[in-house]
């Protein structure tokens, strides 16, 4: 073989080293470039999170948040009613006192203790669909009344889920306690079972309404015709 030869094939393996050089690099350079191209979406993603998160209503939600079973022992499961429309203004017949479930009015009531404004049905069944807990309660006694109101204060979540109204259409002396297809009637104020109950409920996500949104919603930052 030629020198001539020889010297041109070095030269084409010295170039075609070259290209795969080159290839090489562009390839690690692509690389770099979506790594940090995911990178910053995964970053501004986060940020656009951590921004709007703290915004959404879901507040302090006590242990029970999200719960979408009921607990054996805590409660007695009621049949739900086979609609829940808003039917604004008109009276319902509903299948248990306090009802449980089904239609209701468009507004609910606010979080909060009520010590003599009755709550229609038709308000707090909407607040039941929404997650919350409602305490029904008919003491003519002061000293329980303050006892269920001094409770009511320190239940975890209980301004942003708990509304606990007077209820006549319950025996004298009970409190009865309901969540979206399910109640508990007591006598007297047994703190035990109250906590129990608020703690297993508040947040529920029973309801078809809050099985669609996966989350309850809250009852201190809702428009009321109850207040």
């Amino acid at each position: 073989m030629s020198k001539d030869s020889e010297k041109r094939r070095t030269a084409v393996r010295r170039s075609e080293a070259r290209a795969a050089r080159r290839v090489k690099q562009q390839s690690r350079k692509s690389r770099r470039k979506l790594v940090y191209f995911i990178g910053s979406g995964i970053f501004a993603a986060a940020i656009i999170v951590g921004l709007f998160l703290p915004s959404l209503p879901i507040g302090n939600l006590g242990s029970g948040v999200g719960a979408a079973s009921y607990v054996d022992g805590i409660g007695v499961p009621q049949p739900i009613m086979s609609t829940a429309y808003h039917v604004d203004g008109k009276t319902v017949s509903y299948a248990t006192l306090p009802p449980t479930s089904g239609d209701h009015w468009s507004s609910p009531a606010q979080c909060g203790f009520y010590d003599s404004k009755e709550l229609s049905d038709e308000v707090i069944v909407h607040n039941m669909e929404h997650g919350n807990v409602v305490i029904s309660y008919n003491l003519s006694d002061e000293s329980q009344k303050s006892q269920l109101k001094e409770l009511h204060s320190r239940l975890n979540g209980s301004s942003e889920w708990l509304v606990t109204r007077p209820y006549e259409k319950i025996p004298e002396g009970s409190i009865v306690l309901t969540a979206w297809g399910i109640s508990d009637e007591i006598l007297g104020v047994n703190e035990d079972r109250i906590t129990s109950f608020v703690e297993a409920y508040s947040g529920n996500i029973f309801s078809a309404e809050t099985k669609r949104l996966n989350r309850g919603i809250p009852c201190n930052n809702v428009p009321s015709m109850a207040k």
